[in-house]
């Protein structure tokens, strides 16, 4: 299944959690189950199992 994943701010968030750690962990999860996951996030975001595209606000 192809799917997209929304967040504000940066993700990896380091130090804090609430949206973006959940946003992380969801990404995570649903690559190993096999989907194709592409996460829109804040300038300067990564995750290293999945495309990421930045938000411009």
């Amino acid at each position: 299944m192809r799917i997209t994943l929304a967040a504000q701010g940066l993700i990896p968030c380091k130090g804090y959690g609430g949206i973006q750690g959940q946003v992380e962990w969801l990404t995570t999860e649903m690559v190993k189950m096999g989907h194709q996951v592409t996460l829109i996030a804040g300038p300067g975001s990564s995750h290293p199992m999945c495309e990421v595209r930045h938000a411009v606000t």
